[in-house]
């Protein structure tokens, strides 16, 4: 039985074959990696995973808000959930959480590069 840290560990999202899919591995089923979208139903996501298929999937397909879905009692938020994440997955939260920390390690960077390139034109060339 894995203790807490390996099961944290197994939740990692890493990035599939494009910026917005990702790889997630099953807590439950550790030799079972879930596909994440995060670009599919119009922005919300979808996940390959049981709990999003049978779950939460057909709600998103008859057009249910996550909101109206938790105040129809249709879904149970876990604890410290947002209401906003009704209509999620576990994975798919942890997709969103990991791809904003990629993307702004990405803009980080960028912007470290075109600041690096401005400063060498400014000396070499001048102000004007």
């Amino acid at each position: 039985m894995p203790n807490v840290n390996e099961i944290e560990q197994m939740h990692v999202a890493t990035r599939y074959d494009s910026p917005l899919r990702y790889h997630v591995t099953s807590a439950s089923r550790p030799h079972e990696r879930h596909i994440v979208e995060l670009d599919a139903y119009r922005l919300h996501g979808r996940c390959t995973c049981e709990a999003f298929a049978y779950r939460l999937e057909p709600h998103i397909r008859k057009g249910i808000s996550p909101e109206q879905a938790v105040a129809e009692g249709l879904v149970n938020l876990r604890a410290g959930q947002d209401v906003r994440d009704g209509l999620s997955c576990k994975h798919l939260i942890e997709c969103r959480r990991q791809f904003a920390a990629d993307m702004t390690r990405e803009f980080h960077e960028h912007a470290k590069k075109n600041a690096n390139e401005a400063r060498r034109s400014f000396e070499e060339d001048g102000p004007y």
